[in-house]
């Protein structure tokens, strides 16, 4: 090898495609172009390192590099092809076709296994920041009004584009790999896992404990104090009412965030002195907050163990966590944000006095026996007389 490390060579690359005309380019097929270009050089470099085998390493990154760009000027064994149908496939098909004009044209030369093993690498490589930043988006979506919503196949790291330069007859039909949820399937461990995780999150709305984040009136709290690193950091806060006056806070973490495709996710550690559940504009609780009373405990909606306590100090009303000593005593802590989000809910006593009767209820509307002749046999019930219906407005 001419070259000293698998940098240097990859700088001349780069010299190479900055050197090329890419005005007349599809931008698809140059985004799939610069995201694979990014991953191969990650699953190459460690399948195949420089400082082992640097002949084989340039070998092999050298064809995948020189099919990439074949396939994103639109060229695909011996024929012309639309680049920007390249742009848009499923990631996984765009690996599969760029080893595939990499054996065809450019003498790549490795056996079945090492194919494959390559894919997996390098599809791994693509998606896990892309699944971890999907992670984040649902959490916030799950805390705002309105009804967040899954596309299908997003909780099984499906990927891919809908474009003109796709069958339209077959819109929305790009497969879905429920095989990587085989749990014998070690190599897509990491789509479990997401799959897992995204499931959990978007049954939170479900919880009756978090009912407010349905039905409950939105209100937004002053910016949080959170400090990182001895720094100030803005948090936002919402505060969801319930009819029934149960409460959930919602905290949003902005740190970790990147704007590159390939940069990991991960939220800071950002710790709050408390959480402020007043308006700092005339120094008085807002009304809303009767439901939050000096004394009434809140559970983090992850982990009912992680406890919190609404405190009072002169006209100040805020939040602060609560600390369980060795010797069993409480005492109040800092919050602590390290992840997305942070969610809160507490459960008004009224509704624990409910609980020693049923009600019926759906998320649209309350419906609640106006007497307690509802025994819990429907068949007992005059629905026409003994039932109120209340809008979830």
């Amino acid at each position: 090898s001419q070259f000293k490390s698998h940098d240097e060579y990859l700088r001349q690359v780069n010299i190479k495609i900055d050197s090329q005309d890419l005005s007349f380019a599809s931008g698809k097929a140059l985004a799939m172009a610069e995201a694979l270009q990014k991953a191969f050089d990650k699953s190459i470099s460690t399948k195949y390192p420089h400082n082992t085998n640097p002949d084989l390493n340039e070998k092999v990154f050298g064809a995948i590099f020189k099919a990439i760009t074949d396939l994103a000027n639109g060229e695909y064994k011996g024929k012309n092809i639309q680049a920007e149908g390249f742009g848009v496939k499923p990631v996984d098909i765009a690996i599969d076709i760029i080893i595939d004009q990499a054996i065809y044209k450019h003498g790549l030369s490795i056996s079945k296994d090492e194919q494959e093993e390559l894919k997996k690498a390098t599809l791994k490589i693509v998606l896990e920041p892309a699944l971890k930043k999907l992670r984040g988006m649902t959490e916030v979506l799950n805390i705002l009004p309105g009804a967040p919503t899954l596309y299908a196949g997003d909780d099984l790291g499906a990927t891919g584009y809908e474009s003109e330069s796709k069958n339209i007859y077959l819109h929305n039909r790009s497969f879905i790999h429920n095989e990587w949820l085989n749990k014998d399937n070690k190599d897509f461990k990491y789509i479990q896992d997401h799959y897992d995780r995204m499931n959990g999150l978007m049954k939170m709305r479900g919880r009756p404990e978090l009912h407010a984040l349905n039905d409950g009136a939105p209100f937004l709290l002053d910016t949080q104090d959170g400090k990182i690193n001895g720094e100030h950091v803005d948090i936002t806060g919402i505060l969801r009412q319930g009819t029934d006056n149960s409460i959930v806070i919602s905290l949003i973490n902005p740190t970790g965030l990147n704007h590159d495709f390939a940069g990991e996710y991960n939220p800071g550690y950002v710790t709050l002195e408390r959480i402020d559940i007043q308006d700092n504009g005339n120094n008085s609780p807002k009304a809303l907050t009767k439901g939050l009373t000096p004394g009434t405990k809140l559970y983090n909606a992850e982990n009912e163990n992680d406890t919190y306590v609404v405190r009072k100090f002169g006209d100040a009303v805020f939040i602060k966590r609560l600390i369980i000593q060795d010797n069993n005593e409480e005492k109040d802590g800092e919050i602590i944000l390290n992840g997305t989000t942070l969610t809160l809910y507490s459960e008004p006593q009224n509704n624990k006095d409910k609980q020693e009767h049923k009600t019926l209820y759906n998320k649209q509307f309350h419906l609640a026996p106006i007497n307690n002749r509802y025994n819990g046999d429907l068949k007992q019930i005059n629905l026409g007389k003994n039932l109120s219906l209340i809008s979830k407005a």
